[in-house]
């Protein structure tokens, strides 16, 4: 008697591995789950949502629910912005204190699960176009 061999099923190519990630992502995505939620459901990393929310252009909470079913129009009214009120140096003080917070996030010497969690994804931040965005909003050059 010959040996069976069992039929070579041909693995997924990388084109229909990314779309079924993709879809992957979407559902979790479109269930309303957050971006660490995601990453427990899929066991895709973190930093591959954030980049694939990134590719879409999608706002994607990582760690806060956002108000869901609040409308707009039941806030109450902001009091109008005056450019006097202003100030400049402060604005540039808040970005700069941001760019401070994520560097010190990378640099400072934290140790912890957290702080390795933190670290990673400070990195991450300061590879995206959020990085960007803060750097010229405090007024210097990446």
């Amino acid at each position: 008697m010959g040996a069976v061999t069992e039929p070579q099923t041909a693995s997924p190519s990388l084109a229909e591995w990314r779309a079924e990630r993709d879809a992957k992502i979407r559902a979790c995505f479109d269930a309303g789950m957050l971006l660490v939620e995601a990453s427990r459901t899929t066991g895709i990393s973190r930093d591959n949502i954030a980049a694939w929310a990134m590719r879409n252009d999608v706002f994607w909470p990582t760690y806060i629910r956002p108000l869901r079913g609040v409308d707009v129009q039941d806030l109450p009214p902001l009091p109008p912005l005056v450019a006097s009120d202003l100030c400049p140096s402060a604005c540039r003080q808040l970005w700069v204190s941001v760019l401070t917070d994520q560097w010190n996030a990378i640099f400072g010497g934290h140790i912890g699960v957290d702080a390795d969690q933190r670290r990673r994804e400070a990195m991450s931040w300061f590879m995206s176009r959020d990085f960007a965005c803060v750097c010229t909003l405090a007024g210097v050059s990446r």
